[in-house]
Formats: structure tokens, sequence, C-alpha cells
């Protein structure tokens, strides 16, 4: 019977290479994973970001509806409430900035009269509100000075804010229409909404 001796050097180099080789695979693997992972932590992230810009536009407009619908209101009492100096219930500063007042019953401290206003500041958008005891004490437009910014500013930023106000004649009734358009993108500019919407006020005069 004939035998054959293997060579143990051949041998460790043939195991030598098969690791390195096993090794370089695991590597690539790894590599691809991560990178397909890093890519789907990224989509998500770029989706979250964007629902979070759509929902926070469209609940802003959904609130900014809600209090233009209201100005004027004065508790159910037969005429309209305007804040002071104004000559309507809805008093624009420009075409960025609007305000009015509404009386809304138990509100804190029984600050029922609600003077508001709404500003664009560069590429800040703010809410001020101050509310006040009695209709007498109702605010000037820039007497409204307690002012919040209603987006996270390190994320966003507003880049058009305006508003337009006319008068509608149907027959012998006449109302006023407001005209709101809010547009908000992400610091980096990837992704960007614009939403608008008019409504009709109830308590104009």
């Amino acid at each position: 019977m004939i035998t054959i001796s293997a060579n143990k050097r051949y041998q460790r180099g043939s195991s030598l290479i098969e690791l390195m080789i096993s090794s370089l695979i695991g590597l690539i693997v790894l590599s691809v994973v991560g990178s397909i992972f890093l890519s789907l932590q990224k989509t998500a992230k770029e989706k979250s970001l964007e629902l979070n810009l759509l929902q926070g536009l469209n609940i802003t407009l959904s609130v900014m509806k809600e209090d233009i619908q209201r100005a004027g209101y004065d508790g159910g009492n037969g005429s309209s409430l305007k804040l002071s100096g104004a000559t309507g219930t809805i008093m624009l500063s420009g075409a960025s900035s609007v305000g009015f007042v509404y009386f809304k019953e138990d509100s804190a401290a029984n600050e029922d009269y609600r003077n508001i206003k709404y500003e664009k500041r560069d590429t800040r958008f703010f809410i001020c509100e101050k509310g006040v005891v009695s209709q007498t004490q109702i605010l000037s437009f820039d007497g409204i000075d307690f002012c919040r910014s209603l987006f996270d500013d390190d994320i966003f930023q507003v880049t058009q804010f305006t508003v337009s106000s006319e008068t509608v004649t149907n027959g012998g009734n006449v109302s006023s229409v407001t005209n709101v358009k809010l547009g908000l993108q992400t610091i980096d500019g990837i992704f960007s909404e614009v939403a608008e919407f008019s409504i009709k006020q109830r308590n104009w005069q």
C-alpha cells in the first residue's frame, strides 16, 4: 500500500489563506449590513421629520383658523369686539401679521377677553396672547406682546406668512373673508410645504 505524507507547511499556508478570505468576507458583509442599516435609519429619520413638518403646519393652521373664526365674538351680546384703535374685528399689520380679540368664557384668572396676534419675524412664527378681565381693558395691536414661537427654531423655519382680508357681498348681506397662507421648511431646505385657508368671519361688522 502506498501512503502519501501531507506537507504540514502547505496545510498551514492553506489554513491562513482561508482564514484571511473568511475574515475579508465577514468584513464585507458587516460593511454592507451597516450601510443598509444607516440608510434605513436615515430614511426613517427623514420620514419622521417630514411628518413632523406636515403635522406642525396643519395643527398651526387649524388653531389659527379656529381663532380667526372666533374673532370679534363678545359672548353673545350682539356686537363685535375690536382691538383698541382697530376699525374692524380683524386687524392686519402689513401682510405678515394679524390680530384680533374675542370673548372666551371660563378662561384662567377670569381673563375672558383674549387678545391674539400671529406674526412672522424673519424665519420665525409667533403667537402673541394676553387675556384681560373686562372689555374696557382690551389691548391695542402693539400691546399684545406676550409671544412664543410656534415651531422649533432649530429644526424648522417659516418661508412665508401672508394674510389678506376682503369684503364679500351676497345680495343684501355683507361679510368679511380672511385669507391665510403659511409656508414651512426644514432648516436644511430638504422638506418644505405651503398650506392656506380662507374663512368667513362669524361676528364681523
